[in-house]
């Protein structure tokens, strides 16, 4: 995801710092990181819905990991594993844009310095990412739910991410968006606060250490 995010925005911004934080680009590259997560990540969402689900030794499907993808790959084929792929894709392409924005006008607004924003310490990058983090799951949390219905429809009901928003709609109204969405955004703030948070720090630390080894290499000539 952030290697994604990362080569792209360089790939629009090159080695500048300012263009690299502009907003354009930073949504261009969260596009491409939400691409990029999309195809990894449906498999595992796949699995650990259906998995989660087996609420008793009488309703269990599958004994495992190994064992979930071995019959969905037996009974649907390689495809079969990316059940939800278009969910996932519409869950990411609203959550991705407001996960990486969000957090850079966040930094923004927190900063006193241009980008990179080195005077944002570890106690505001941890509420920026978190922030962040939240407010994506927030407005992405309606496809979520799409997206985890048609994954564990077993019985065929629902052909596509359309058919399935209209019928379950239809049928429970608002509360559709309604249950889980507190603790989907609870967990979202600890979350990308760990992530964000580590992830600047690391940053950081690379290219602290590369300034450092390109100075000495100067200094050796």
């Amino acid at each position: 995801m952030f290697g994604a995010y990362g080569n792209t925005v360089k790939f629009l911004a090159g080695n500048n710092i300012e263009k690299q934080h502009e907003m354009k680009n930073v949504f261009i590259g969260s596009l491409a990181a939400g691409v990029a997560q999309c195809t990894v990540v449906c498999p595992l969402e796949l699995t650990k819905t259906r998995l989660q689900i087996q609420s008793c030794e009488t309703s269990t499907l599958y004994k495992g990991l190994i064992d979930c993808v071995r019959q969905i790959y037996h009974k649907e084929g390689f495809l079969g594993l990316y059940n939800g792929i278009r969910a996932t894709f519409y869950r990411d392409m609203i959550g991705f844009p407001t996960y990486f924005c969000s957090f850079e006008l966040l930094c923004r607004a927190i900063s006193n310095n241009n980008p990179p924003y080195t005077d944002m310490g570890v106690t505001s990058l941890i509420i920026a990412g978190g922030t962040a983090g939240a407010f994506s799951w927030a407005c992405a949390f309606p496809c979520d739910v799409i997206k985890c219905r048609i994954q564990v429809d077993y019985n065929g009901q629902y052909n596509g991410f359309k058919d399935c928003l209209v019928k379950s709609y239809k049928k429970e109204g608002k509360q559709l968006f309604q249950r889980g969405f507190i603790p989907t955004v609870l967990r979202g703030f600890p979350m990308n606060a760990a992530i964000f948070s580590i992830y600047m720090i690391s940053i950081r630390f690379y290219e602290e250490r590369e300034i450092g080894e390109r100075c000495s290499l100067y200094l050796s000539r």
